[in-house]
């Protein structure tokens, strides 16, 4: 072999070990990406944040009940005091009770359960109410002029009521005419039908839908005691009738 025939056919061993390499990596790729194909795609990796510690919730301090006192005990500080009591002694009376302590013989028995004044027993314990305290069953009636007023129900604010009576012989017309108290309280009666003579008309303390010849003051709720005055004014703001909630 001479050295030309030589150089050829080391040049073709060397193309023959190219080509045989390049088929063999490509074989290697196909094969490398149907493995990925069959597989899936890769799930991207997701970091998982650190459980954070729990916040801790504020424990909430219990309030102070307050008990709001009756008009049957005394109050101090906001808080209810055991009310005063009374043992029956032999030879007592409710009336005679009642002066001692200064309420009204009527009140006294209302805030015992009593229903015969008469029967009251020694050993009896009664419940003393505050003296400013009235009797729900009582009614208190004023007349002056042309009209009459009667109050009902003192004292107990879903029923007070002040019934006014034209006693006169001609109707009147009650616009802008009021009903005030001592406790700085006021209403207005708005534009109505003249009052006829012997009609009357209701004046509630609590709230309500009026009609002809009822009205609702639906004022701040709050009890009229003894000493309150209610105060019937004509439309020129001069008192008519003056009518005071007292003890006896």
């Amino acid at each position: 072999m001479n050295r030309s025939q030589f150089v050829f056919v080391l040049l073709v061993n060397v193309l023959v070990t190219v080509l045989l390499v390049s088929v063999g990596f490509l074989l290697y790729e196909h094969r490398s990406i149907g493995r990925q194909i069959a597989a899936g795609p890769e799930e991207p990796q997701v970091a998982i944040p650190a459980e954070a510690a729990p916040t801790a919730v504020p424990t909430v301090e219990a309030e102070e009940a307050v008990v709001q006192a009756s008009g049957f005990g005394s109050q101090a500080g906001g808080v209810a005091t055991a009310p005063r009591t009374y043992t029956v002694q032999a030879g007592d009376s409710l009336g005679a009770i009642a002066e001692t302590f200064g309420v009204s013989p009527g009140v006294l028995a209302s805030a015992n359960g009593i229903v015969n004044p008469d029967l009251i027993t020694p050993g009896q314990i009664l419940v003393i109410p505050s003296p400013d305290a009235v009797d729900e069953g009582r009614s208190w009636t004023a007349t002056a002029d042309s009209f009459a007023i009667e109050v009902l129900h003192a004292g107990t604010y879903a029923s007070e009521v002040i019934v006014i009576v034209n006693v006169s012989d001609q109707p009147v017309s009650l616009a802008n005419w009021t009903v005030s108290t001592s406790l700085d309280e006021e209403y207005r009666f708005d534009a109505m039908a003249p009052l006829s003579p012997g009609d009357s008309i209701r004046l509630m303390s609590r709230a309500g839908t009026d009609t002809a010849y009822d009205k609702f003051w639906g004022r701040t709720p709050r009890e009229w005691t003894i000493g309150t005055t209610i105060i019937f004014a004509n439309a020129s703001g001069a008192p008519v009738v003056l009518l005071e909630i007292s003890p006896s």
